[in-house]
Formats: C-alpha cells, sequence, structure tokens
C-alpha cells in the first residue's frame, strides 16, 4: 500500500491519508504496535516458566509496572486516534518515568529476592519486556505528535 501511495498520490485520498508522510507515521506505529505484542507474547511464555510464587512486594512492583506500560499503551494508542500532541507529550514524558521509579525499583527487589538465578533472569526479562511496551508506546506516541502537526499544517484538514 506504501509503494501505490506513494506512485499514485490519488490513493492517498482513497485511504482517507493527507500525505505521505502521515502513511510512514501509521506504518511506524502498525510495527510499534507489533512489537508490543511481541513483548506479550514472551511474558505469557516466562510467567509459565517461574518456580514457585514470588514474594509479595515483587509482585506488586511487577503489577504496578505492568499497569503503568498498559496504560501508556493504551494512552498511545488514543493520542494516535485523537491526534492529541499535548497527550502524546505527555506519554513520552511519562515513560522516563517508569523506567526511573517502576523499573529500577523492580530490578532492585530481584536482586534482593532468595531464589534461583534462573527465577531471577526470567523476572528480570519480564520487567525488560515490559519497559520496552513503554517504550514502544513512547514511539507511538511521537508518531501521534507527528500527525497531529501534519494535520494542523495541511490545507486538506481532516
Amino acid at each position: 500500500q506504501l509503494n501505490v501511495a506513494l506512485e499514485r498520490p490519488e490513493a492517498l485520498e482513497d485511504l482517507g491519508l493527507i500525505n505521505p508522510m502521515e502513511f510512514l507515521s501509521y506504518a511506524s506505529i502498525a510495527k510499534a504496535v507489533e512489537r508490543v505484542g511481541d513483548h506479550a507474547a514472551s511474558i505469557a511464555i516466562i510467567a509459565e516458566e517461574i518456580d514457585g510464587k514470588l514474594v509479595d512486594n515483587l509482585a506488586a512492583e511487577i503489577a504496578t509496572m505492568n499497569r503503568e506500560a498498559v496504560k501508556a499503551f493504551k494512552s498511545a494508542l488514543n493520542s494516535v486516534e485523537k491526534r492529541d500532541g499535548e497527550l502524546a507529550n505527555n506519554i513520552v514524558d511519562g515513560v522516563g518515568e517508569i523506567r526511573r521509579k517502576q523499573y529500577e525499583r523492580a530490578v532492585e527487589k530481584v536482586m534482593k529476592w532468595k531464589t534461583s538465578p534462573r527465577n531471577a533472569s526470567l523476572i528480570k526479562t519480564v520487567l525488560e519486556d515490559l519497559m520496552r511496551v513503554a517504550e514502544y508506546s513512547a514511539d507511538i506516541a511521537e508518531q501521534a505528535i507527528l500527525l497531529s502537526i501534519i494535520v494542523a499544517e495541511s490545507p486538506l484538514k481532516k
């Protein structure tokens, strides 16, 4: 579709798009959404491999980080749908907070947890996957910022 849109600009209109840059943004968003799915699948597979029960404080940290990553992802998609640059900027800023507050604190608790090196490694991978979900959410939000600019500057505003 991208090649067709670039070769035949009238195809953009058929797709409901303003210009080729908008199409490229959607392609980038689709790739990021696909990667989020890959990380979600990784988390599901790893969850089955963990031996025993997590200590409560670590389980709570992981749950908090999960909520924040999912919230960032949903908000990023919402910012694209609404072409809301302000919301998108807040998401980008918030991802740094997720790394500083949730991720680093959770990794520290994993290192203090008395468990097998295998379990510690699995949990650390889950945390890294969650962090990547948040980072891909920021990438999506950055595309939402670009889309908001494209639409605002276009003489053919939607």
